[in-house]
């Protein structure tokens, strides 16, 4: 009745059984080829151990497709469940079959659903498979084109290392050969050498000294000049404001405040000039000397020092030369009467003069001359500022040169009067007479004088005083034609066992004579007790000369004969000869005369302008004093001037006059100023000390010349200022002003 009811026949039901039966094939065949999926998937995934990274995900769509399948499956199960309980509530209602065959329908499609999605999740995790064989492939290839390399880079690194071994086995026989000259070399000598070894330094220090040597000496003088020049300056002044000062006498003015205003102007002058030549002298002369210096060396720039306590000492000292000056100037005129001081100062009588006694050379001078003559010796304070300051004049002219003459040319002394050889040779081993046969055949031709010596650095000590000097010995003979001993034009002889001929440096700074015994000493305390032979002239460092006897007597410590003396023969070019000489076996070091003259002789060329520094204060010194006294002279003698153009003396005639007595007073001068320049510039020269050097007080010949005749060049200059002043003078002014 259900079934007639629904509408379905048996039939039907067999055929929808039939098909459910067929479903349930189709299924059991789709399960059985999703187990074989999963068991192909996990060999893949075993075979794919290295590729799990990148298969996790599908792993995890994999899990999930069968969490999915499993769910349908329960929901089948479920299905069925509800089928048979369908069945046997058949009985109980169509309609509840109907409900359980739609939802069959529904598991059903939601079945192929989910097998269509696991089919597609397959489908997608065998794409990926694929994937990862296609990568795995490619890694292959990657992994033997890398090992291809690898193995390509190794040999090459085979090839390195073996070529690294040989060099290595070659390093380590040049190491062993190594080893084996350095156990062959001798223990080395050490040096420590502090910037006293530096030549420039050494160099500078000596121009240092020499300068600070010089200016110890000229303050003095100057002050003494200043002295001078103030002297004649007020002398001048006040000899031009005579009727001045009896006219404030006559009004009352005292002898003390007439005085005072002389010694304000005096003072005033001094102190200004005392303040601009502070800083003159302590900025611009030494920036000027500095200047100089970077010529020949690499120096910075100078930082000027002001020292006030010695600007005040010489202000003072000034202040009180002027103050002097001014009194002796002011003094005499001062003790006259009003009246007598309103009155023209009289003329000075005459007086019969030396000259006139020598009656062969009297006779046979003009009058003109005559009167000159009589003049010069009639204005005894005149005479006696004149010859004063020309002759310091001359002197510092003579002094100058003096410096140079000594100084400039001590390399010229040293290497052409004392210091005869040319070349020093240092070996690094010792020579004997064989080694130095060899090398007079090898530079034969080219070297002559070869002699060996034996040169030691030792220190003298004398009561605890101590100098550095070299110690020569010479293997044979008494080095003929190489070194000359000699002193003040004698020679000296050379010692014998014992004795020792030391320099003159060392003589006075010791204060060494012959007869006195002096102890050399070196650096390990090895000495030699020597007595004094002979003292010789020498002028760059210290040499004392002992015989081999005496080394081979006393010498305990190494005295091997490692210099040669030698000279290059004539006509062979000397810087050509040493550098063939420096390239010979065994030599260490070869120095030149020529190259120490030309080193110091440039050393020394600053002194020139020394010099002319002061040629320039000798001639500001002239100058000032013949200017003075000039103009003092031709005030005096205004009227006589005057006299002498009205009755008829030409121009010449009259200036020649005056000039011819300031001529003969320069002559007189310049003759008094020769003695007082040698002595002066030998007693700069004593004050000058410079280490490893002497300095001999001598001037040439020619430096007595130029001192004479700058002397007379500075008194024509004046003379030509002073001409144009007597052609102003007034003659009829002058005649009347008495009135």
């Amino acid at each position: 009745g259900i079934l007639s009811g629904s509408g379905m026949s048996s039939g039907d039901l067999v055929d929808a059984k039939q098909q459910l039966d067929e479903g349930w094939k189709s299924y059991n065949s789709g399960a059985s080829a999703l187990s074989s999926g999963d068991a192909q998937y996990w060999n893949g995934m075993y075979e794919l151990k290295q590729a799990e990274r990148e298969l996790d995900d599908a792993k995890k769509d994999l899990e999930k497709a069968k969490t999915e399948l499993a769910d349908a499956r329960a929901e089948l199960d479920d299905g069925w469940k509800q089928l048979k309980d369908a069945r046997a509530e058949l009985d109980d209602g169509w309609e509840k079959y109907n409900d359980g065959v739609q939802e069959l329908a529904d598991a059903r499609e939601e079945l192929a659903e989910s097998i269509a999605e696991a089919e597609a999740e397959l489908a997608d995790a065998r794409g990926e498979l694929a994937d990862a064989e296609r990568k795995i492939r490619d890694g292959w290839d990657d992994y033997y084109e890398g090992k291809a390399d690898a193995e390509r880079e190794l040999a090459d690194a085979r090839a390195e290392l073996d070529d690294g071994r040989k060099k290595l086995a070659d390093a380590e026989a040049e190491l062993a050969d190594a080893r084996e000259e350095l156990a062959e070399l001798e223990c080395p000598e050490v040096y420590v050498l502090g910037r006293g070894t530096n030549i420039g330094y050494v160099c500078f220090e000596s121009d240092a000294d020499i300068i600070f040597g010089i200016s110890k000496v000229f303050p003095l003088f100057f002050f003494l000049v200043a002295a001078l020049v103030c002297i004649t300056t007020m002398t001048r002044a006040v000899d031009e404001q005579r009727t001045q000062i009896g006219v404030l006498k006559a009004l009352g003015f005292s002898s003390g405040s007439i005085m005072g205003r002389y010694m304000l102007y005096s003072g005033s002058a001094a102190l200004i000039g005392c303040t601009l030549g502070f800083f003159a002298g302590s900025y611009v002369i030494p920036v000027v000397i500095w200047k100089t210096y970077q010529i020949m060396y690499s120096l910075g720039d100078v930082t000027p020092y002001f020292n006030l306590t010695l600007g005040a000492v010489s202000t003072l000292a000034y202040l009180a030369v002027s103050s002097a000056a001014t009194y002796l100037a002011c003094r005499h005129e001062l003790l006259g009467a009003p009246a007598e001081l309103l009155r023209p100062k009289p003329p000075k009588s005459g007086r019969r003069v030396f000259l006139e006694h020598v009656t062969f050379i009297w006779r046979r001078l003009s009058f003109l001359y005559k009167v000159s003559i009589r003049n010069i010796f009639r204005y005894r304070q005149r005479l006696f500022m004149m010859v004063l300051g020309i002759g310091g004049c001359t002197a510092l002219l003579l002094t100058g040169y003096g410096i140079k003459d000594s100084i400039k040319d001590v390399v010229g002394f040293q290497y052409g009067e004392i210091s005869l050889y040319e070349y020093t040779i240092s070996f690094s081993d010792a020579q004997d007479g064989a080694s130095i046969a060899e090398l007079e055949k090898n530079f034969a031709g080219e070297l002559t004088d070869i002699e060996l010596v034996c040169d030691l650095s030792m220190d003298v000590d004398v009561n605890g005083r101590t100098k550095l000097s070299h110690v020569i010995a010479p293997a044979r003979g008494q080095l003929e034609g190489l070194v000359d001993l000699h002193f003040d034009g004698q020679p000296v002889p050379w010692p014998e066992t014992g004795e020792a001929v030391i320099c003159v440096n060392l003589a006075e700074t010791f204060g060494l004579k012959t007869g006195d015994t002096i102890t050399l000493r070196d650096e390990e305390m090895n000495t030699l007790t020597l007595t004094v032979s002979g003292i010789f002239e020498n002028y760059v460092y210290n040499y004392i000369y002992v015989s081999m006897d005496t080394l081979i007597e006393q010498w305990k410590g190494e005295s091997e004969l490692k210099t040669v003396l030698a000279n290059p023969a004539q006509g062979c070019n000397v810087s050509a000869t040493a550098a063939k000489i420096l390239d010979y076996d065994g030599v260490s070091a070869v120095s030149s005369a020529q190259e120490m003259r030309e080193r110091i002789g440039g050393m020394m060329s600053s002194l020139d302008y020394i010099v002319w520094l002061i040629v320039l204060c000798s001639g500001t010194l002239a100058f000032i004093v013949l200017y003075n006294l000039t103009n003092i002279n031709i005030n005096e003698r205004i009227r006589e001037i005057a006299t002498i153009k009205v009755i008829g003396f030409y121009r010449n005639e009259s200036s020649s006059y005056v000039f011819r007595e300031n001529m003969m007073l320069t002559v007189l001068g310049a003759l008094a100023g020769l003695p007082a320049g040698v002595l002066l510039h030998k007693y700069i020269i004593s004050h000058v000390r410079v280490d490893m050097m002497y300095f001999q007080a001598r001037i040439f010949p020619v430096s007595y010349l130029y001192a004479f005749g700058f002397t007379l060049l500075f008194a024509v200059i004046v003379d030509i200022f002073m001409y144009f002043r007597l052609e102003r003078i007034n003659m009829a002014e002058a005649l009347k002003s008495i009135e």
